[in-house]
């Protein structure tokens, strides 16, 4: 440990314990101006600001390499590999059940259409849910598709119909019937 010990002004030693170094994750996409963005953020990062990071010792910045969000991967086994679960992550930083905001990085890689029911391991088959969606999905009744790359249209095991995209949760249900009316069981 590298701990700085000193003296306050009471001449009590005191143990100095210093704070590890901020990480900044940056994803790079080259583009005009801007060269990535950090893990939680849409805003583009300069190099300018890489700049004035990389000369900060309080932080360590993690450049990661450029991915190609629109390349198609597939592999031929059921687990989801790194390649195809960070393009996944980058495409939908949330979990794409209607409403959900947890973050990506903590939820299970689904296959839209099951594996064992002939659903690949591929780009187009994988999305984020967060254990609870997925458990929804997997035994509740909930299905869904990929209408295009982060654009996902969820049907509730009740007929309600969900868009989830980059925009957010919008309810497209058709019917807006109310339900039957159930007998009146008082006497007249």
């Amino acid at each position: 440990f590298d701990l700085a010990a000193g003296e306050d002004s009471s001449g009590a030693v005191v143990t100095v314990v210093p704070r590890p170094p901020k990480q900044l994750v940056l994803h790079v996409h080259l583009a005009d101006a801007a060269i990535g963005r950090l893990e939680n953020g849409r805003v583009p990062i300069t190099v300018e600001q890489v700049r004035g990071w990389c000369t900060n010792p309080n932080t360590t910045v993690v450049i990661k390499p450029v991915i190609d969000l629109a390349e198609h991967h597939h592999v031929d086994a059921y687990e989801v590999p790194d390649r195809i679960r960070e393009q996944s992550f980058l495409l939908n930083p949330t979990c794409v059940f209607p409403w959900c905001t947890r973050s990506a990085r903590a939820c299970d890689s689904d296959h839209l259409q099951p594996y064992n029911a002939g659903g690949s391991t591929a780009s187009d088959n994988i999305a984020p849910l967060c254990r609870r969606h997925h458990r929804l999905k997997t035994h509740g009744g909930w299905r869904y598709t990929r209408l295009d790359p982060g654009s996902f249209l969820w049907a509730s095991p009740h007929g309600y119909t969900y868009l989830r995209d980059a925009t957010g949760t919008t309810d497209v249900t058709r019917d807006r019937r109310p339900p039957p009316a159930q007998p009146s069981n008082r006497q007249p």
